[in-house]
């Protein structure tokens, strides 16, 4: 398959989670931002940690 970055994430989230289940989803930057978007669209309830960079995790709502 050929295909960006985010082609390879979606592929990732449509063939291991179906819609309604659950994903925690850590972001450290711009490609887990994008994975808990593709979560988001797909109707996968998504849980999100961001990395504050204080070495510290802040749960978003």
């Amino acid at each position: 398959m050929t295909g960006s970055g985010t082609s390879a994430l979606e592929s990732a989230v449509v063939n291991t989670v179906a819609p309604g289940e659950e994903v925690m989803v850590l972001v450290t930057g711009a490609f887990g931002e994008r994975f808990a978007k593709i979560c988001q669209a797909y109707g996968i309830k998504t849980h999100v940690s961001m990395w504050n960079g204080d070495k510290r995790w802040i749960r978003k709502p």
